[in-house]
């Protein structure tokens, strides 16, 4: 896919720690320092932010499934989740 040369947040000052791309290019996703999971529609640059890990911790790894309508993000608050695209809603969490 035609990927714009530079995606930019205005709404943050943390650290990106981890990036995915969806396995059709369309989506990126970042974990960030402050705890939250960015999510970007790589062609036409929209922004959503995924609140759900606790606020400081860093998030530390971010996957799309293969078919790119889940997200799984791991934090330093020593929780998994599982992310729904669609909807950004969170629908499974597991403690580690």
């Amino acid at each position: 896919p035609a990927w714009p040369t530079k995606l930019t947040s205005r709404d943050h000052m943390s650290r990106v720690r981890c990036l995915a791309f969806s396995d059709d290019g369309s989506q990126l996703a970042c974990g960030c320092t402050d705890g939250k999971i960015r999510v970007w529609h790589v062609r036409w640059g929209e922004q959503k932010a995924l609140d759900g890990h606790w606020p400081g911790e860093p998030v530390i790894a971010v996957a799309f499934s293969s078919d790119g309508s889940l997200l799984a993000s791991a934090s330093a608050d020593h929780t998994i989740k599982i992310w729904n695209i669609e909807n950004f809603q969170h629908q499974r969490q597991q403690h580690c």
